[in-house]
């Protein structure tokens, strides 16, 4: 062991070696890597087989060579006696960096979805949980219903939604959520009972029930 070794190792000092983190290149050129270490000697390995690494006598450094653009790594670790040191790495980026994946936008968060959020934070039923389940199923129901060719008018889908509401849930149950949704549901169909449920009035209703369905059921 050489005297540097054993000094090392009689103050406890890992060997380690570095290598740089990154570097370009151009296709078919060479580029020489270097390595810093204390050590003697360093060991290297190249990462795949479609490109070339000499390394040089003293090993202090390799030269680096890839005909085909894109990434390759490069490894170099080298050792104190029986204690190995951490692998360097250097990633060598051959022809032009691949353009950067832009971030997905988040999705555009529904306003009325936050509104009964915050209904619904401050209510301070035990039952919420359960009366909010209960209440997204009636509009699943009432988004189903709307179809029937029965239901001619507004009034009497309003009725039928009235029903499947009252059967299912205490009059006081989120009483401000579903006046905050009667609200809603006036801007999409017309308040007066009488109004024909046409065909682009019923699309609207299912759009609007559904979506209240899915508001319900997302909210905590």
């Amino acid at each position: 062991m050489s005297a540097l070794c054993l000094l090392l190792t009689l103050l406890g000092v890992d060997p380690a070696v570095q290598l740089p983190t990154t570097m370009q290149a151009k296709p078919g050129r060479l580029i020489q890597i270097a390595a810093k270490s204390e050590q003697k000697t360093i060991k290297w390995f190249l990462v795949g087989d479609d490109a070339d690494l000499i390394v040089m006598e003293s090993s202090k450094s390799a030269i680096f060579s890839a005909t085909n653009p894109g990434s390759y790594k490069v490894i170099a670790w080298t050792a104190s006696g029986d204690i190995p040191s951490d692998p360097a790495i250097c990633v060598v980026q051959v022809g032009d960096s691949p353009a950067p994946v832009p971030p997905t936008p988040p999705a555009p968060v529904d306003p009325l979805q936050t509104t009964l959020q915050g209904i619904y934070g401050g209510l301070q039923d035990t039952k919420k949980n359960e009366y909010r389940r209960t209440l997204a199923a009636v509009y699943r129901q009432a988004a189903t219903a709307i179809n029937d060719p029965q239901l001619r008018t507004a009034g009497e889908l309003y009725a039928v939604i009235r029903r499947s509401a009252v059967k299912a849930l205490p009059d006081e149950a989120l009483q401000p959520i579903r006046e905050r949704l009667a609200e809603e549901i006036a801007t999409v169909l017309p308040t007066d009972a009488d109004a024909i449920l046409t065909e682009d009035l019923r699309k609207k209703a299912l759009n609007f029930y559904a979506r209240a369905a899915n508001i319900l059921e997302s909210i905590r």
